[in-house]
């Protein structure tokens, strides 16, 4: 049994980053529209961003393995419940 990671996982890993980064920038962006403070975003979202990005790639690398996964190996975690022989 192979424990290392399919050469997908860190393609998909970087596309659940990538959302997580859009996300972020679209709520700081709201954030600091609503308190007025707009010119401060262009320091403020990067900033942010350089802190987060460890979290980022954690958390990106998490949803991979607990969304994408068990949908994609559905029969091997939870078996062949439609009845069907194998």
């Amino acid at each position: 049994m192979s424990y290392e990671p399919e050469p997908g996982f860190f393609f998909g890993a970087m596309y659940w980053s990538y959302a997580l980064i859009v996300a972020l920038i679209v709520s700081l962006s709201i954030v600091f529209s609503l308190l007025g403070l707009f010119d401060y975003a262009i320091v403020g979202i990067p900033v942010a961003i350089v802190v987060l990005l460890p979290v980022i790639f954690r958390y990106s690398r998490m949803l991979m393995l607990y969304v994408v996964y068990p949908m994609m190996y559905k029969e091997l975690y939870f078996g062949n419940k439609q009845g069907k022989k194998q």
